[in-house]
């Protein structure tokens, strides 16, 4: 059972004037004193739970239960010039990570770009630093504004080669120091994540200059939040909040929940079964060409069976993982995260080393054969993708999940 702000400052009479901080510190200590491997997971009610990853009792990585492809874009952004994924994830299951023993897709993905040299190590762990700091003050500021406290799970496993470690206390002294401003600016009641938008626009105009309310009319459309208008508008996030949050009391724009991403759900056919049949294998297509996600969706749910599509390979290893597909279809070349490299995270984990993998490519040289046999690929396929092709490769390995089931 969850307690409220109120019990906490009652449950002693030196009480700290930041009893939702306390709260959130005492479980890291607890994890920090034991030297805890693993995931601390937090969780109101059934929304998607925010969790805290730890190695030897420091912390490596946080995420939010929501918004994490944005988070990830706008971190990656700020701190390179290579750009950031074109499509967005799905919206994250309430259950997702309970079940993986791996870290979450975010990390990996950074690690990934380090080995391959596509950013420094430095640019890396600055990355993990901020988002460390960013998802705890939303931690804490939600529970303010709730005023219940979240539950609390955890599961074991030891990560491998973190990119560094942070003492809880460097990364709570940071939070603290935040929280501290954000109180004192009186906007303890407003998440750096809601997105605002115009509401009375007419009186908006005639308090700021021209040049001001085209800027706000262009970005104040309830699609992005704070912080991503703070970067957006090279802005303070606490200043621009503040002059925000005071057109708000004056009734002149409103605050919104971010929008939900889209679904990158299943692509069916008129004849394809139905997505909840789950006696029928699940046929997963990772591959960033809207063209080819159709065209595969086409045959393979003429055939009967279940079908996923992916166009973020960001996100592809955590669809797996939700998902537990019978059969892989893997695009070579992909932008930010490459065949080579999502295959070999496939095969590093235990529950997922026996999942058939067919990569798709245009390429033929032997070179690139000869690397992906090391990373765990089953077979090739050329592109593009001929319906006789894929039927036999439908035959050969869904026909014996299908008899199983």
């Amino acid at each position: 059972m969850s307690s409220s702000i109120r019990d906490l400052e009652n449950s002693s009479s030196q009480a700290s004037p930041q009893p939702e901080l306390n709260w959130l510190l005492h479980p890291i200590r607890q994890a920090s004193q034991a030297q805890f491997n693993g995931n601390l997971y937090l969780h109101w009610s059934q929304a998607a739970p925010w969790g805290l990853t730890f190695r030897h009792g420091r912390l490596v990585w946080a995420w939010a239960g929501n918004h994490r492809l944005r988070r990830w874009r706008r971190l990656l952004g700020s701190h390179t010039s290579q750009g950031t994924p074109a499509v967005p994830a799905r919206a994250q299951s309430p259950q997702q990570g309970f079940n993986s023993t791996m870290p979450v897709w975010e990390y990996e993905t950074l690690k990934g770009m380090v080995s391959q040299g596509d950013i420094s190590r430095e640019t890396a762990v600055a990355i993990a630093r901020e988002n460390l700091i960013e998802v705890m003050f939303e931690l804490v500021q939600r529970i303010y504004a709730i005023g219940e406290v979240p539950q609390l799970d955890s599961k074991t496993f030891k990560l491998e080669q973190p990119l560094k470690f942070f003492a809880p206390s460097e990364i709570a002294l940071a939070v603290g120091h935040r929280w501290s401003a954000w109180r004192n600016a009186e906007l303890s009641n407003y998440s750096p994540m809601l997105a605002p938008y115009l509401y009375q626009p007419e009186p908006l105009k005639a308090l700021v200059s021209g040049i001001s309310y085209r800027n706000l009319e262009q970005c104040l459309q309830g699609q992005r939040s704070l912080r991503e208008l703070a970067a957006l508008m090279n802005q303070n996030l606490l200043s621009l909040s503040q002059t925000l949050v005071s057109y708000e009391r004056r009734c002149l724009i409103k605050f919104a929940q971010l929008p939900q991403p889209l679904g990158g759900g299943a692509i069916l056919g008129q004849n394809s079964c139905s997505a909840n049949d789950t006696t029928q294998p699940l046929v997963l297509c990772i591959d960033d060409s809207e063209m080819v996600c159709r065209q595969l969706g086409k045959i393979v749910s003429a055939s009967g069976y279940r079908y996923d599509a992916v166009q973020d390979s960001l996100s592809g290893l955590q669809r797996i993982l939700e998902t537990k597909p019978s059969l892989i279809f893997l695009d070579l070349v992909m932008p930010i995260v490459s065949g080579y490299e999502l295959c070999a995270q496939i095969r590093r984990v235990q529950e997922l080393r026996d999942i058939p993998i067919i990569i798709l490519t245009s390429s033929d040289s032997i070179i690139d054969r000869v690397r992906l046999k090391v990373a765990g690929s089953t077979i090739f396929l050329p592109k593009p993708i001929r319906s006789t092709a894929i039927q036999k490769v439908l035959n050969t390995y869904c026909l014996g999940n299908a008899a199983a089931a």
